[in-house]
């Protein structure tokens, strides 16, 4: 006879308030404490997600959008049904999470918080909580889905995404394009200025749109 002793790996936590990745490894339990409001929120964390994995961590409501774009104060995301490893993204989450969100069979690595670039705008993740000062005239993401700059003062938790390189005085505003409808939904109600080439549903010209479904340059839009 023989005894084996087999010791399992910790599970990795991910606190937010410290932003560091511990170890790393395949098939590992990840404890994840980021807390979310009520709305739209930023991640960016060490593991890839998978549909089921998305569902576990925030809900089967929750919905997550990859940046993909940016012109004239208008940042474009795209929904994912997956999410890589080390990449920004943004979550809506109907509820707020206060509690650990728990993984399983998670692949962890300890590679760099990456970034997603468009045009002039850098979509950037980040590990490691922002403290006062440092998030200086960045950008970030508010639970109402608007972009806010960042004063003095402000700070901000760690496994979570910034926005640097917005043009100062721009008017930026986040736009959610859904590939089943072709519909794209602004996020916060500010005017919109694309060449004035701005349409009701019947077809007239309008010089401001505001809350409701128009055609903005061919396209169907929802601004709430």
């Amino acid at each position: 006879t023989c005894t084996l002793n087999v010791t399992a790996a910790p599970v990795i936590v991910l606190d937010e308030t410290v932003g560091t990745v511990a170890s790393s490894g395949q098939n590992r339990k990840v404890t994840l404490q980021h807390k979310f409001n009520a709305g739209w929120n930023t991640i960016c964390v060490p593991f890839a997600m998978t549909t089921e994995n998305i569902e576990a961590a925030f809900g089967a409501e929750a919905k997550v959008y990859g940046f993909t774009g940016y012109n004239a104060g208008q940042l474009a995301f795209s929904k994912v049904t997956a999410m890589d490893a080390n990449a920004p993204y943004i979550v809506y989450t109907p509820s707020a999470i206060n509690s650990d969100i728990n993984l399983a069979g998670m692949t962890v690595n300890d590679a760099a918080a990456v970034s997603v670039v468009w045009d002039v705008v850098t979509f950037q993740g980040t590990y490691l909580p922002m403290a006062a000062g440092t998030m200086t005239g960045n950008y970030g993401v508010t639970s109402a889905g608007k972009i806010a700059k960042a004063g003095t003062g402000a700070s901000m938790k760690g496994f979570r995404a910034y926005f640097t390189g917005i043009p100062d005085g721009a008017t930026a505003h986040i736009a959610i394009y859904d590939d089943a409808t072709g519909i794209t939904t602004i996020l916060d109600e500010k005017e919109l200025n694309y060449d004035g080439k701005i349409y009701n549903l019947n077809g007239q010209r309008v010089e401001n749109a505001h809350k409701g479904i128009f055609i903005v340059n061919g396209k169907k839009v929802v601004i709430k």
